[in-house]
């Protein structure tokens, strides 16, 4: 059972369950308030930041990057939550001086540049990863023998 809390902290081995609990509030919110309403919305922004919130004070991940993967991750599901708020307004209650063209590109930009921001961390840790490996690799190798093969 020590894949359950081998990732974390060793002051912070239940924190699998409280990510459990985080998931299970923001499913059974689905179930039980409904998907569409403007209270699950809510809800779920709120319940999203308190754990981002808490998670950032905790730090419970031994390793750096991974923590902050995981904040960022959480971060990023809180403003998508936060933009599902903004896009529960009516049409109707937007003013009429608002160009509703930018408007919604401006908000297009704003989820996908937000969901984005995960992947290019982990594709820039991997990068990093790659160019420290290839600068090992040439640094141990002697030019000659690079240049025999």
């Amino acid at each position: 059972m020590s894949f359950l809390y081998e990732n974390y902290n060793e002051d912070a081995w239940y924190w699998e369950l409280v990510e459990v609990v985080r998931k299970l509030v923001l499913t059974c919110g689905i179930i039980l308030i409904g998907r569409e309403s403007r209270a699950y919305v809510g809800l779920a922004s709120i319940c999203s930041g308190l754990f981002a919130i808490v998670y950032a004070f905790r730090k419970p991940i031994k390793d750096e990057f991974e923590d902050k993967l995981q904040l960022t991750s959480l971060l990023v599901i809180f403003l998508n939550l936060g933009i599902g708020v903004i896009l529960k307004i009516p049409k109707e209650s937007v003013p009429s001086d608002v160009d509703q063209h930018v408007d919604s590109l401006l908000v297009n930009i704003l989820v996908v540049g937000a969901n984005v921001l995960v992947i290019l961390l982990v594709v820039g840790k991997l990068t990093f990863i790659l160019c420290n490996s290839f600068r090992f690799i040439v640094n141990k190798t002697p030019f000659t023998t690079l240049l025999n093969n």
